[in-house]
């Protein structure tokens, strides 16, 4: 860390003493770990060689194409979200679209404005090019090029390859979902002569049900996490039923403690819906004491990580995982299964289908009552009183008590 440092431009060296600011702030718990991860970086610091336009850090962008995937990364989100680097949001994805041969990647940026006009959320539409893209380069150069040269055998071949790389049929089916609204698209503008994906290219998916913990194993869950950002993230996840995508675009003014309710705003909620759900008095508790811990700092996240003041799903998992292992918890869940969980245990409790689908934000009925073949305490319930009904009928007809027997099953 110490050598070579008059090497550096006066631009580059104000790059480091951010560096070191950065790890300051990461509040790394090992100095030896604060060593590891400075050394590993320094080759790639000395590296960037684009100079600061007027000696503004805003401009410079010579390294943000290296950060990928390295150990700077966390780095540059840094210097982004301070205001420090400028990157454009749809930088990545022009330079996915623009690997597709014309006129085929103008199509796509004109989609994807048609997308950014229906207000759907970045991140949906970033993953739809992404599907796209990928979907489109099993194909060769000349259907890339003219998509009306995409017949249904050049969609099977396009699936069969998905199958070799492993995907499941419920990931191609609803990637199958994506190509279709594209070329649905495509057929609007009078761009594509007709929709070659057909009904019967949809695969046949095992009947799956989701995964919800018992409730033995949510105690056990719980009793080991002592940290007080993880335990509200984890009890917001299991009294709210709020996806992991919902809870790391929350902010601190989206809370109301005094009633109890969070509001999931327009661009984190799934297809860009709004919604207020609920949580407990133990939420409300874990929650209460990670606010007082939080104190004041330069983001307005609810929950965060140091030193990049944001969170990821891949981050709660990874966190959920941890927690699960200590918990003795054996079976392969994820952290979405404590929504799962959530809605299992209200159906459980008597809550009506209709509300549970309005606190899970479904779009669709259909998609909650998958839940209500989970919720085993309410049908059992049913079905030992209708028992006892039936039983006490036949032991009427057997006592030849016939009159009574028409009025055992009445409502």
């Amino acid at each position: 860390m110490k050598a070579d440092h008059q090497l550096l431009l006066p631009e580059q060296q104000e790059v480091l003493r951010l560096y070191r600011v950065f790890l300051e702030q990461a509040r790394y718990r090992r100095v030896d770990e604060l060593v590891k991860v400075a050394e590993s970086c320094w080759a790639e610091l000395r590296a960037w060689q684009v100079p600061l336009a007027q000696g503004a850090l805003r401009t410079y962008r010579g390294g943000l194409e290296r950060w990928q995937g390295r150990r700077l990364f966390p780095f540059g989100r840094y210097l982004l979200q301070r205001g420090w680097l400028e990157e454009e949001r749809s930088d990545a994805q022009e330079r996915r679209i623009a690997t597709l041969p014309e006129p085929t990647a103008g199509q796509l940026s004109g989609y994807v404005r048609e997308m950014r006009r229906k207000n759907l959320a970045e991140g949906t539409i970033a993953h739809r090019v992404w599907v796209i893209v990928r979907w489109l380069k099993r194909c060769g150069r000349e259907e890339q090029a003219d998509l009306n040269r995409i017949d249904r055998d050049c969609v099977e071949l396009m699936i069969e390859r998905a199958q070799d790389q492993g995907h499941s049929p419920g990931t191609i089916n609803e990637q199958l979902g994506d190509i279709e609204a594209f070329f649905a698209y495509l057929r609007r503008e009078g761009l594509l002569a007709g929709n070659p994906i057909l009904r019967r290219h949809r695969l046949a998916e095992p009947e799956a049900l989701p995964r919800a913990l018992a409730p033995g194993e949510v105690v056990r869950f719980l009793e080991v996490i002592t940290e007080s950002q993880d335990r509200a993230i984890f009890l917001l996840l299991l009294r709210t039923g709020m996806r992991g995508g919902e809870l790391v675009g929350l902010r601190v003014g989206d809370v109301d403690l005094d009633r109890r309710t969070l509001y999931i705003r327009h661009g984190i909620a799934k297809m860009a819906k709004s919604r207020v759900v609920y949580f407990s008095d133990d939420a409300s508790a874990a929650l209460g004491a990670w606010l007082k811990e939080r104190g004041v700092v330069p983001t307005e996240r609810l929950f965060f990580c140091w030193p990049t003041l944001s969170l990821t799903r891949g981050t709660i998992n990874w966190r959920f995982q941890r927690y699960r292992r200590l918990a003795g918890i054996v079976p392969p869940y994820t952290a979405h299964s404590l929504r799962h969980t959530f809605a299992t245990e209200l159906l459980n409790a008597g809550v009506s289908l209709v509300s549970v689908q309005e606190l899970l934000g479904h779009e669709r009925i259909s998609t909650t009552q998958i839940y209500a073949r989970l919720s085993g305490a309410v049908k059992q319930a049913e079905y030992i009183a209708a028992m006892v009904q039936i039983q006490r009928r036949h032991a009427l007809a057997v006592e030849g008590r016939a009159e009574e027997v028409s009025g055992v099953l009445a409502p």
